[in-house]
Parts: structure tokens; C-alpha cells; sequence
């Protein structure tokens, strides 16, 4: 796999698993002005995703699902710590962790595939910029 496929497949992950955690949380509250925060944060990274199955496929490649053990973990992960405290602060913080979990990793991805085109990067860069957003966003519900 070449390093814009092998990028573009890392975006792909980063963005797949922000839209599998973000339902369980929109589940879990009722205060309406965070919901549709993570619906718009979702949607962003339904964006994301999108682009970087249709930039793999200009590539001839598919992208690889996040595993099985990550999903569960995750979704486990949520759930212990939203079992005691479900405010929206706590679910914000969560957020915030996760968004910061995120930006580390397409930080490292990037400077793993420096050598990616410009079109991968430049996902990467979006990628990076909306996970930077989500965080400022959250800071809003602290």
C-alpha cells in the first residue's frame, strides 16, 4: 500500500470511529443544544470518511474497517464511564479526551506518511482541523 492509501486509510479509521462513539453519547442525554453539537460533529466526520473511501478507491484500494476488539472496546469504554455520571460535562470531557486521542494519532500518521500527495494531506490537515474544532466546541459544555 502506498503512503497516500496508507493515509487516507488512517483518516478513514479516525473519522469511522468518532461516528461510532458519538450515537451512544447522543443516546445517553437529553439536553438538546449537545445533541445536535455531536450530530454536527458526526456528519463532519461522515464527510471525512466519505472522502477518504472515494480517494482510496481513485486508488484502487479499499479501506480497512476498525476492528472488532476496538469497537467493543470502545463502546464498553463508554459505558463504564458514563455509568456513574452522565452530565453533559462528563460527556463533554469524554469528547475532549477522545478528540485529543484523534489528533494524536493523524499527527502521527501524517509524519509517518510525510511522503503522502497533497490530496491525502490535505484530508489529513481537514481531519486535524475538526477534531481541533470539536474539542474548542466542547469547552463550551465543561
Amino acid at each position: 500500500m502506498t503512503s497516500d492509501a496508507c493515509l487516507l486509510n488512517d483518516i478513514y479509521q479516525n473519522a469511522r470511529m468518532g461516528i461510532q462513539s458519538i450515537p451512544q453519547l447522543i443516546e445517553m442525554t437529553d439536553d438538546q443544544k449537545f445533541r445536535e453539537v455531536l450530530k454536527d460533529q458526526m456528519a463532519e466526520y461522515q464527510t471525512i470518511a466519505s472522502t477518504a473511501e472515494i480517494m482510496l478507491a481513485q486508488r484502487k484500494e479499499k479501506p480497512e474497517e476498525i476492528g472488532s476488539m476496538a469497537k467493543i472496546s470502545s463502546y464498553l469504554m463508554t459505558e463504564m464511564k458514563t455509568m456513574t455520571d452522565k452530565s453533559v460535562s462528563h460527556m463533554a470531557d469524554m469528547m475532549i479526551q477522545g478528540n485529543t486521542m484523534g489528533m494524536t494519532a493523524i499527527i502521527r500518521n501524517m509524519r509517518e506518511h510525510e511522503d503522502a500527495d497533497i490530496g491525502a494531506t490535505s484530508l489529513a490537515e481537514k481531519l486535524l482541523a475538526t477534531a481541533e474544532h470539536n474539542v474548542s466546541e466542547m469547552k463550551n459544555f465543561l
